[in-house]
C-alpha cells in the first residue's frame, strides 16, 4: 500500500473511532478518500430501512438538480440497464464496490449520462454500498471526469479495505449537543432574499450550507423544491429581525446558532437597499458552517504526516488543559507531552502551542 494511502487509512480509522454525527463524518471522509482513490466529484444517497432515498449530499457545487433527475426518473428501475441498482447494491456483499465500467464500459454514451452525469464531469464512477449489519445507510459514488484515467483495480481494492470504518464513521449519531467550545470557519455563503424569506441570489455552495443549517433532511420533495420554500421559516425569521432592528423595535440579534444533525452553522442577516424610510428592500444572509478544531486539523496533509501520538498531543492543545491534564487524558507524564509539543514546534517551524493549532488547522 503506498505511504499516502496508508496515512490516509490511518485517518478513516481516527474518524471512525470519534464518534461524529453521520452527516459531519461523511462530509471529513469524502476529503480523506481522495487520497487512497482521487475522484473530483461525490454523491450519497442516504437510505432508509426500506432502502428509500432520504437524504443526500453532494459535493458539485449546483444546486440538487442532478440528484433530484437521478432520483426521479433512474432511482432503483431503469439504472439496472447499465448497473447494479442501489437496492441490489445494498442486498449482495459481492456488490459492496463496485466500478460503473465493469458493468458498462461505454457509459459515457448512456442516456443516464447523459441525463445525469454528464453536467458534472461524473464520468468514471467507483460505487461504495453502506450497510451497518442489516441496517441500510446509504450508497457513495464518486466520480472522475471523462478526461482522466478510470479506477484502477488497486484503488478498488483499498476502496474495498476501507469501507468497513466508512461504514464506522457513518453508522453512528452522536450528541451535537456537545459541540466543543473550540472551532473555526470551514465554508461560507451568501444568499439574498427578500422580506418574506424568498431566495433571490445564491452562491455557490450556498444550497448545500442553507440545507445544513435549516436541519431539514434532503428528501425527493426537497429536491425537488428549486426556490428554497423548505427554508422559508429559517429566512423569514431572520429577514423580521432586521426589519424590526431597523424600525427600533425591539427584536433579538439577526443572527442564529443553528446546530443540527449536519454540523454547526453561524447565520447572519443584514439589510441590502433600505427604503427612503430606511426598512430595507431586501436581506443578506450569511452562513458559515463551522468545524471543531480537531476535525479541522484531520484535513491537513502535515497533521496526517505525524505520528501518532503527536496527533493525540495535538488534538489536545486547542482545548486550554496544561501539559499535565494533557497528560492525564492520553496516559502520559507532563514532561512526555512537552516534548511532544517541543517536536511539533520544531517540524513545523514556529514555536507556540498556538502556532503548531493554527499551522495545522491552515
Amino acid at each position: 500500500m503506498p505511504q499516502r494511502a496508508r496515512r490516509a487509512m490511518a485517518t478513516v480509522q481516527r474518524l471512525a473511532a470519534m464518534g461524529l454525527p453521520d452527516r459531519l463524518a461523511f462530509g471529513e471522509l469524502v476529503g480523506v478518500l481522495g487520497e487512497i482513490a482521487p475522484f473530483e466529484t461525490a454523491a450519497m444517497l442516504w437510505l432508509d430501512e426500506t432502502h428509500q432515498p432520504v437524504d443526500a449530499y453532494v459535493t458539485v457545487d449546483q444546486g440538487p438538480e442532478l440528484i433530484t433527475r437521478y432520483a426521479e426518473r433512474w432511482f432503483n428501475s431503469e439504472e439496472g440497464r447499465f448497473y447494479p441498482r442501489q437496492l441490489e447494491m445494498q442486498r449482495n456483499p459481492a456488490l459492496g464496490v463496485i466500478r460503473v465500467s465493469d458493468f458498462t464500459p461505454e457509459f459515457g454514451e448512456t442516456e443516464i449520462y447523459d441525463e445525469v452525469y454528464r453536467v458534472g464531469r461524473h464520468h468514471w464512477i467507483a460505487g461504495v454500498a453502506l450497510r451497518d449489519g442489516a441496517r441500510p445507510i446509504g450508497n457513495l459514488g464518486i466520480g472522475r471526469p471523462p478526461d482522466a484515467k478510470d479506477f484502477s483495480d488497486a484503488e478498488m481494492r483499498l476502496l474495498r479495505l476501507v469501507r468497513p470504518y466508512i461504514v464506522q464513521a457513518v453508522g453512528r449519531a452522536g450528541d451535537l449537543e456537545r459541540w466543543p467550545e473550540t472551532d473555526l470557519e470551514d465554508e461560507a455563503a451568501i444568499l439574498v432574499t427578500d422580506l418574506e424569506g424568498r431566495v433571490r441570489h445564491a452562491s455557490p455552495g450556498a444550497w448545500r450550507l442553507l440545507h445544513g443549517a435549516a436541519g431539514v433532511p434532503a428528501d425527493l420533495n426537497l429536491l425537488s423544491d428549486h426556490v428554497y420554500d423548505w427554508a422559508r421559516p429559517l429566512l423569514r425569521d431572520l429577514a423580521d429581525r432586521v426589519e424590526k432592528a431597523l424600525s427600533g423595535i425591539g427584536a433579538p440579534p439577526a443572527r442564529l446558532d443553528a446546530v443540527t444533525a449536519y454540523g454547526r452553522f453561524v447565520v447572519r442577516a443584514y439589510a441590502l437597499d433600505p427604503h427612503a424610510d430606511g426598512g430595507p428592500r431586501s436581506i443578506a444572509i450569511q452562513i458559515e458552517k463551522r468545524l471543531p478544531v480537531g476535525v479541522k486539523m484531520l484535513r491537513s496533509p502535515v497533521y496526517r504526516s505525524l505520528t501518532p501520538r503527536e496527533q493525540d498531543v495535538a488534538r489536545m492543545l486547542p482545548t486550554g488543559l496544561s501539559y499535565p491534564q494533557i497528560g492525564e487524558r492520553l496516559g502520559m507524564g507532563a514532561s512526555t507531552v512537552v516534548t511532544h509539543v517541543r517536536n511539533l514546534g520544531q517540524k513545523l517551524g514556529v514555536g507556540s502551542r498556538e502556532e503548531i493549532v493554527s499551522t495545522l488547522c491552515a
